[in-house]
């Protein structure tokens, strides 16, 4: 699907969604783990895309209950797309087959994406 512009499907994850509108509260919900304080972070900067996705199983269980309880995100599944760093061929694909519905790392050479619901 994607092997032209040097990315890979690597199978189904389950990601945290944030909103938009409370992307700073729920990075601050998501500083106090103390396993993984910055899980969007990528080398330093904000990720890739239109979306803000981290895998859920990488944040405490209480952080991302909290992360809900405060209507900050959700969980919900996606796409896990190796190779991804950040080339504009790339981001263009994506937004082509995933308009508003993807997320992606340089630092970590990944993207996830969500079909539409």
């Amino acid at each position: 699907m994607f092997e032209e512009f040097g990315m890979e499907y690597a199978g189904d994850v389950e990601v945290l969604v944030l909103y938009g509108a409370t992307i700073d509260d729920a990075v601050e919900v998501l500083g106090g783990d103390a396993e993984n304080p910055y899980p969007l972070d990528d080398n330093g900067g904000a990720p890739d895309g239109p979306s803000w996705y981290v895998e859920a199983d990488s944040i405490a269980s209480e952080i991302v209950a909290q992360i809900e309880a405060n209507r900050f995100g959700y969980r919900a599944n996606a796409r896990i797309i190796t190779g991804y760093d950040g080339t504009d061929e790339q981001k263009r694909e994506l937004n082509d087959k995933f308009p508003f519905r993807w997320c992606g790392y340089t630092s970590r050479q990944v993207a996830y994406a969500r079909d539409a619901e």
